[in-house]
């Protein structure tokens, strides 16, 4: 029941938020909590671009590094489609003045998703090598 209350709220239309607006920060918990429960790329989406509004590049890396993790997590044989997002959240986060041990942990899972989404592009690429 919880899970679509919020979702509902993710799916309705992308209000006007500030930088330091407490609506996004639920919404990054309930697309992390997704993750590992139940990836879900329409909501990952909806997430970024309520991030996105906010103008904020700490949300917009946060978001953009759950839809890099959703992709991950749901086509381990895409990882083409995860690496995108993982790269501007990287880069975002590692651009944020204000950095707590949150934001340092944020971009330690960067590198490590990026590492894991480089390892499967390789590992793809050498078996379609293979098969072709």
């Amino acid at each position: 029941m919880e899970d679509a209350n919020i979702q509902s709220i993710l799916l309705a239309s992308c209000p006007t938020v500030s930088p330091d607006d407490r609506f996004v920060n639920p919404l990054l918990a309930f697309t992390f909590y997704c993750i590992v429960t139940r990836p879900n790329l329409e909501i990952a989406h909806h997430c970024l671009k309520y991030a996105k509004s906010s103008n904020n590049d700490y949300y917009i890396g946060e978001a953009s590094l759950a839809l890099g993790r959703t992709h991950s997590k749901l086509g381990n044989f895409k990882p083409e489609e995860a690496e995108p997002h993982l790269s501007m959240a990287y880069e975002l986060l590692h651009n944020v003045t204000a950095t707590n041990n949150h934001i340092q942990m944020l971009i330690v899972e960067c590198c490590w998703s990026l590492v894991q989404t480089q390892g499967n592009l390789g590992w793809s690429a050498c078996i379609w090598s293979q098969i072709s």
